[in-house]
Formats: structure tokens, sequence, C-alpha cells
């Protein structure tokens, strides 16, 4: 079965158990229909390449329900409601494989596998995504955490507040408050309810930059949101 999706040589137990070795880490062409292109590549040919990947897995969807129809009109009901358990199955072992990769601390892996899930027309979610952001914000890529978020909500994936945390945190750890600040507001805007680490990541921040001010004014925030301040804050 790992064949018919493209995760053949991500089995669970060859993967966590061989030596670690140095990947090549996954563009986000190949992450999120996303064309990372060199600054001399124009723009209609990024645009071409994100509708082939984007209407070959907008086929790939297609062929599964094809199957599915097939077999129901068949009078196949029993072999329907095995391939709809396959799919499921497989799309559970996925998100225990990727929480067992970020366990571990294999980053790059966590990139790779969800290049082959993106590849293979796999039905993608807010947790896939979620790991995928938290890997690259571990590797420091910043700049790809907020471009597979782009992705998340072009897929029609609302991001939610696990990712947000953690791409805030990216963004604060790197020092960049004011693009922090900015995706505070939107998690607020798009209704995403900011979590006591939400907060407390920010105020920390701010004190150890030494914008106290600013610190204040998201304590005064929490107070406003009933979010009960702990030690940290």
């Amino acid at each position: 079965m790992a064949n018919r999706v493209g995760l053949s040589k991500f089995s669970v137990g060859s993967t966590l158990n061989r030596p670690q070795k140095s990947l090549t880490l996954p563009s986000c062409n190949s992450l999120c229909s996303i064309a990372e292109k060199q600054e001399s590549t124009s723009t209609n040919n990024s645009t071409t390449d994100i509708q082939t990947q984007e209407q070959g897995q907008e086929q790939a969807r297609h062929e599964h329900v094809r199957k599915l129809q097939n077999l129901l009109q068949q009078g196949r009901t029993g072999t329907a409601r095995s391939f709809i358990r396959w799919r499921t199955a497989i799309h559970s072992v996925c998100q225990s494989f990727l929480e067992s990769l970020v366990s571990t601390k294999r980053y790059e892996e966590i990139l790779q596998l969800f290049s082959e899930i993106v590849g293979s027309g796999l039905q993608q979610d807010q947790f896939m995504h979620g790991k995928a952001i938290q890997a690259v914000v571990k590797l420091g890529d910043l700049k790809r955490a907020i471009e597979l978020m782009t992705c998340m909500k072009r897929g029609g994936i609302r991001p939610g507040a696990f990712v947000y945390n953690v791409v805030i945190g990216g963004l604060c750890k790197g020092k960049k408050m004011k693009d922090a600040e900015k995706l505070f507001d939107e998690m607020v805007d798009r209704r995403v309810t900011p979590s006591l680490i939400t907060y407390n990541t920010l105020i920390d921040r701010y004190c150890k930059v030494g914008l106290l001010e600013e610190a204040f004014n998201i304590r005064e925030r929490m107070k406003v949101e009933n979010v009960e301040p702990n030690i940290c804050a």
C-alpha cells in the first residue's frame, strides 16, 4: 500500500531505526505547490508551475472519487468501504509518523515526508501542515514557514493556534518583533484565540529586547481577553 501513495521509502520502522544522516531540504515548490524560484526566474513561469501542481493534485482527488463512485455503481459496497478505510488508515499513519519524527527532532525528514504526501495527492490537513511548519521554524527558515502558512490558506485549511504560536515563537526568537506583531494581529483578525503561550512568548521576548512598554501592553490585553497570567507573565 505504501507504494500507492509514494511513501514506500518512509516506512516507520526503517526511517526511525536507520542512522541519522544529512538530507537535502526540499523546496517549498514540492511542499506546498508554491514554486521557490531564483530572482532571475520570471513570474509567469512560477505561476505556471504552481497551476500545474495544483491541477495534478486536483486530478488525483477526482481519480479517488471516480474509483469510489465506480465501486458503488457496481454494487461493490464492501470494496468501497475497504477503499475508504484504506485512505483513512494511510492518513492516520502519516499523522502518527510525522509526530514521531517531531519527537526525535528529525525535521528535515518531516519535510521530505510532507513533500511525499503532497505529491501523492493525499489530502493534507491542519495537523500535517502544522508539523511541516514546526519543522521549518526549528530549522530557522522563517520565510518558508510564512510561505507554508500562505499555502494552507490557499488550500482552504485554516491555521490554528498551534501554527500561529510556532511561527510567532520563531519570529520572536529571531528578534523579528514587528513581523511577530503583524502575525499576532492577523491571528486575532481571523478569530483564532491567542493562548497563554501566545502572550507569554511575546511578553518574554519584549522584555528580553528591552521593550517593556510593549510587554505591559500585551499583559493588559491578556486581562481584557480574560486570559489568566501565570508566573511568566
